[in-house]
């Protein structure tokens, strides 16, 4: 059972519809179940709650922003200071050709 805010109900058999093709929060038979999904799901569950959330967690936003642009998720702030880029190296690197005779090892990599 899923409820959307100010949306469609939704109920399916995942068992007999696994890609939830049809809705059964429509049927007849199915209003029943419904109800009792919806009675369960509000009495853990606020929409105001959500809000509320929503509107604390976009107050706190501008002291968790790092002021950098957005870029890959992995990037670390060390302790003194510097921003370290963990995908850099492995995306902006520009890969050397393997000299002749080699045979494994690293491959060697020119960064800048």
């Amino acid at each position: 059972y899923v409820e959307v805010e100010r949306g469609a109900r939704l109920l399916f058999d995942m068992e007999a519809d696994p890609l939830e093709s049809q809705n059964l929060a429509g049927e007849a038979d199915q209003a029943e179940r419904c109800a009792r999904m919806r009675a369960w799901l509000y009495e853990r569950f606020s929409w105001d709650q959500v809000h509320n959330q929503l509107a604390t967690d976009r107050e706190r936003l501008p002291a968790l922003l790092s002021g950098l642009p957005p870029g890959t998720p992995n990037q670390y702030r060390l302790p003194d200071g510097r921003v370290f880029n963990a995908e850099e190296a492995l995306y902006n690197a520009r890969w050397l050709a393997i000299p002749p005779g080699a045979n494994g090892g690293i491959i060697p990599q020119q960064f800048g």
